[in-house]
C-alpha cells in the first residue's frame, strides 16, 4: 500500500540486476586490481624508495578527484531510480487503464505526462555520463604527473650515476602497472556506486515492517452486538 508498483517493479528488475552484475563480474575486476595494486607498491619500494615515494605523492589527488565526483554520482543515480519509478508508474498506468484513456479521448495527454517524465530521466542520466567522464581522465592525468615526476628524478639519478638506465626503465614499468589498478578502478566506480544505491534499495523492501491488520484479531467471546448512531433508508 505504501510502495507503489511502478518502484517495485524497478527494485525487482533493474535494482536486482544492478547487484547481479556488480557480484558476477566487478567483484573479479576489483580484487586483480587491489592485487596489482599492492604488489606493485611493494616491488616499487624494494627497487627505490625515493621514486616510489614521488609516485605516492599524487594519490591524495586522486582520492580527492575519485571522492568529489562518486559523491555527486550517488546522489544522481539515487534521483535516477526515482525517475525511473515514476516512468514504470506511468507505462503500467498507460496499459492498464487503455480502455479509459480510449473511452476519454486522452492519448494526447498520456503521451505528453510520458514525454515530460523520459526528459527528465534522460536529462539526469546525462548529467551521470557528464560527471562518469571527467572520472577517467582527471585520474589519468593525476598518474601522468606521477610518471613525469619519475622520469625526472630517475633522470638525474641516471645521470649522476646513482641509477643505471635499465633501472629506471625497469622502475617505469613498474608504474605503469602502479597505475593500472587505478584505471581499472576509475572505470568501475559507476557500476560501484549504482549498485549501491540499488542495494539501499532493495534493502528498504527487505527491512520493511508491516503493521499488524487492524480488525482480524481473534475474539474469544462474542454475547451480544449492538448498534449505536446507525441510520439507513430505504429506496
Amino acid at each position: 500500500n505504501n510502495v507503489n508498483s511502478g518502484k517495485m517493479f524497478t527494485i525487482f528488475t533493474n535494482d536486482v540486476n544492478q547487484i547481479k552484475d556488480i557480484v558476477s563480474r566487478i567483484v573479479n575486476s576489483l580484487i586483480s586490481a587491489i592485487i596489482m595494486l599492492i604488489g606493485s607498491t611493494a616491488l616499487m619500494l624494494y627497487f627505490n624508495a625515493k621514486l616510489a615515494f614521488a609516485v605516492f605523492v599524487v594519490i591524495p589527488l586522486i582520492l580527492f578527484v575519485a571522492f568529489f565526483i562518486i559523491k555527486r554520482l550517488g546522489k544522481f543515480f539515487k534521483e535516477i531510480q526515482k525517475k525511473r519509478d515514476n516512468l514504470n508508474k506511468v507505462i503500467e498506468e498507460n496499459i492498464k487503464g487503455s480502455m479509459l484513456i480510449r473511452v476519454f479521448a486522452s492519448e494526447l495527454d498520456e503521451i505528453s505526462k510520458f514525454e515530460n517524465v523520459n526528459k527528465e530521466f534522460r536529462n539526469l542520466s546525462l548529467n551521470v555520463v557528464k560527471y562518469f567522464s571527467l572520472l577517467f581522465p582527471l585520474i589519468n592525468m593525476a598518474l601522468f604527473i606521477g610518471q613525469l615526476l619519475v622520469l625526472y628524478l630517475g633522470g638525474e639519478s641516471v645521470i649522476d650515476g646513482s641509477m643505471t638506465l635499465g633501472q629506471l626503465s625497469t622502475f617505469n614499468m613498474l608504474v605503469i602497472i602502479f597505475t593500472a589498478p587505478f584505471i581499472i578502478i576509475s572505470f568501475i566506480t559507476n557500476f560501484i556506486t549504482q549498485a549501491v544505491v540499488s542495494l539501499k534499495r532493495v534493502n528498504e523492501i527487505l527491512d520493511y515492517k508491516i503493521e499488524p491488520h487492524i480488525g482480524q484479531e481473534n475474539i474469544e467471546e462474542f454475547k451480544s452486538l449492538e448498534l449505536q448512531n446507525v441510520d439507513y433508508k430505504i429506496g
